[in-house]
């Protein structure tokens, strides 16, 4: 915080808002997504769970993660009530994919027990992470917003529009277009550029900076030393200047005064 130059309450909203958009998590509290200023442990979550790496899941991918809880021990991976009303729901509404979905469960629970140990409880950790971000109990508010401007995707997969005679048409005089154009070498574009760069180097801030360095960027104090005498002087002009201004507002005062 003392590099970046910000407040702690503004570093603090910063990892509040990294939390809840699921980056990482508190290890000892998985349902609270909340940094705390205390010794609390927290953990970054996979990269394949981060919420622009993905569309945001659907009811069966919930259905396969609350199957695969109910197929494991359910001291450590049991439903809560909430977990448990939004599963009869879905076996209710998806009653036609059930056998799929159960199938999906029990496939996932056998590849998770060839896991270490250790691994896995970093695994269950993160998917259980990611579903509190997506699936928030009753009452705590998402981050995420759902879009409101419907997408065209339905259930996952893109309907596309069929080509017209137009559209292809369209294409064609796209394609003529392009073929009538001039090309250029790679190798002869990258010499043109050089030559543009080696020319105007002197005059590009950024690769040749200016002499001397500007004081507000670096720690070099160069620019005011010689400019010091110079402002030294414009001051004193203008500081004259405002004096000759009062004394010639002086003379005209006195001369009106005589002449009354």
């Amino acid at each position: 915080m003392e590099r970046l130059g910000i407040e702690e309450s503004e570093a603090l909203n910063i990892a509040n808002q990294l939390c809840q958009y699921g980056y990482f998590f508190p290890i000892s509290d998985s349902k609270n997504l909340v940094v705390k200023d205390d010794s609390s442990l927290y953990r970054f979550q996979n990269p394949y769970y981060w919420p622009w790496q993905n569309r945001p899941p659907d009811n069966v991918e919930y259905a396969i993660y609350l199957s695969k809880r109910t197929l494991r021990n359910k001291q450590r991976h049991g439903l809560e009530d909430y977990e448990i009303e939004a599963m009869s729901n879905l076996k209710k509404n998806l009653a036609n994919k059930w056998d799929f979905i159960t199938g999906q469960a029990e496939e996932q629970v056998k590849l998770s027990k060839g896991l270490k140990k250790a691994d896995k409880l970093v695994s269950d950790s993160q998917e259980r992470a990611y579903w509190r971000v997506h699936r928030p109990p009753p009452g705590m508010v998402s981050s995420l917003e759902p879009c409101p401007v419907p997408t065209r995707s339905w259930n996952g997969s893109t309907r596309t529009r069929k080509k017209t005679i137009e559209d292809c048409r369209r294409e064609v005089e796209l394609l003529k277009k392009s073929l009538s154009k001039t090309r250029v070498k790679v190798s002869q574009a990258l010499e043109s550029m050089v030559q543009h760069v080696e020319i105007y180097m002197e005059y590009d801030p950024l690769i040749t900076p200016t002499q001397p360095s500007n004081p507000w960027v670096s720690e070099d104090l160069t620019y005011w030393q010689l400019n010091s005498p110079l402002a030294y002087r414009l001051w004193i002009l203008a500081r004259s200047m405002a004096i000759l201004k009062l004394l010639t507002a002086a003379v005209k005062s006195l001369v009106v005064v005589k002449l009354n």
